[in-house]
């Protein structure tokens, strides 16, 4: 499966709780919604899947690279 970026989201403000986005997948190929819901239930966070990117709370950089890569993607380090 296609790599996908991680970085903080720049959709909130600046007091809003830190939020990581995961952007670059394609929804015809990996259902958001689903995956979305393997992360957050996997790292014990909230978040939600707007504009095509899953958007996760807090700061789980690591754990969220091997979430992913134990879902079968390709996650550079």
């Amino acid at each position: 499966l296609p790599w996908s970026s991680i970085r903080p989201s720049e959709t909130l403000p600046p007091t809003a709780s830190v939020r990581f986005s995961v952007d670059g997948l394609d929804p015809k190929a990996v259902d958001l919604d689903d995956l979305a819901s393997t992360l957050k239930r996997t790292l014990a966070v909230g978040g939600s899947v707007s504009d095509g990117r899953i958007e996760l709370q807090g700061r789980h950089d690591a754990r969220l690279r091997a979430a992913l890569a134990d879902e079968g993607f390709d996650v550079e380090t």
